[in-house]
């Protein structure tokens, strides 16, 4: 299996630092992909993603040294046990009567199998083969207030999207002491490829175009030329917020 990624970060133009944090790293068959964006508009969004960023890249480094042969689920319970670790270490770093905090999306690869683990509304898609072109599917779920279901039963759509929390984050790293994030996995089959992105890209980047681009970026000599795509359709629509993209292409 070879593993092949590309990672973008930029400020963009409505903010005075880059508070989104990235990693990606592989080793032969073994790979870890990190998007954390810090919350805008609270207290230290950017030592948030920081610290999930630090606390991930330090336990990569030892896993890489110590070789282990580990289990592929008792790999994503270490990795849980990180993030929980961040989650802890930023409250106790925050300040009582303020909130500070990171969205995670994680992508682990070991050998045929993928997990993503995710909190907040970072994303992760993924590519496969269809009959004629990439089939793009969205793995991660953006753990906001109106895709909660007991948050919008009975209300009509435009109440939904007209009402004060539409859109608000319910789940990040370091705003609550009852950890939690969503883990999903499953083989890798077939050449792949996986998408990471903070909000700073979905938002300013249509979803018909963003899916167009990860449909041609399955060929691995176009994923520098279809993020530049997107980027660029980005700063077009306004690049008002910081802008994380990893693509990560696998072929087996």
């Amino acid at each position: 299996m070879e593993i092949c990624y590309t990672i973008l970060s930029e400020i963009g133009l409505g903010r005075k630092e880059n508070q989104d944090a990235v990693f990606g790293a592989n080793d032969g068959s073994v790979g870890i992909f990190l998007v954390a964006d810090g919350m805008g508009g609270h207290v230290d969004g950017a030592r948030a993603s920081a610290t999930v960023k630090n606390n991930i890249k330090t336990w990569w480094t030892q896993y890489i040294k110590s070789r282990k042969e580990q289990d592929f689920f008792q790999n994503i319970e270490e990795i849980k046990a990180i993030l929980e670790a961040s989650n802890q270490e930023i409250l106790d770093y925050t300040k009582d009567g303020e909130l500070s905090g990171s969205t995670v999306v994680l992508l682990w690869i070991q050998k045929d199998s993928w997990a993503v683990i995710s909190c907040g509304d970072s994303r992760c898609y993924q590519v496969q083969n269809g009959f004629f072109i990439g089939q793009v599917c969205q793995l991660t779920t953006d753990d906001v207030w109106e895709n909660q279901q007991q948050n919008i039963r009975g209300m009509k759509e435009e109440e939904i999207r007209k009402h004060n929390n539409f859109g608000c984050l319910i789940r990040a790293v370091g705003t609550n002491p009852d950890f939690s994030c969503t883990v999903r996995s499953d083989q890798i089959k077939e050449k792949t490829l996986f998408a990471l992105c903070s909000d700073g890209i979905y938002r300013y980047c249509p979803e018909p175009y963003f899916k167009r681009q990860l449909q041609k970026a399955k060929k691995v000599e176009r994923l520098s030329i279809c993020m530049d795509k997107i980027r660029s359709e980005v700063y077009q629509n306004g690049a008002l917020d910081n802008l994380s993209l990893i693509f990560v292409h696998i072929t087996i």
